[in-house]
């Protein structure tokens, strides 16, 4: 099934245009507040400073196991630190789009909604799924064009 026959399949249903809509606003919304609660500058040094030691550790070509460990721990240490920092930011962003999936839930029932024939399988038609893949594809979008790291 290609794309625009998915599409000509979802559309006749009314809900599902704007259950994809809430999935695209959420998305938008949760990549930029990730963005404004994020240290983008940080985390852009972070990975810079990663690459470099990744580069050093494959560059490297001896066989001291003393320095071997410090190039890891230079490559590995930046990486954890991002961690650290992206970590509360990304899951305080999540916390609306899971509000308005689980409000979507309680008034629409849109767990139970399936957009499709009756040949697709309806866990690939369902509400849900048309939510959260149009979120994630509008998040991913947003941080591709808006540079966020």
């Amino acid at each position: 099934m290609n794309t625009m026959s998915l599409f000509a399949a979802v559309l006749p249903y009314p809900i599902a245009p704007g259950v994809m809509l809430c999935g695209a606003i959420m998305g938008y919304l949760c990549m930029d507040w990730y963005r404004r609660l994020s240290p983008q500058a940080r985390i852009e040094q972070l990975s810079a400073q990663a690459a470099t030691a990744r580069h050093a550790l494959a560059a490297f070509d001896g066989d001291d196991a003393q320095i071997m460990f410090a190039l890891c721990r230079q490559a590995i240490a930046p990486s954890l630190e991002r961690v650290r920092l992206v970590c509360l930011p990304a899951v305080t962003a999540t916390l609306p789009a899971i509000g308005l999936a689980w409000l979507l839930e309680h008034l629409v029932g849109f767990s139970e909604l399936h957009f499709g024939p009756a040949s697709t399988p309806a866990w690939l038609v369902s509400g849900h799924v048309a939510f959260w893949v149009t979120l994630a594809m509008t998040a991913l979008a947003m941080k591709q064009l808006l540079g966020i790291k």
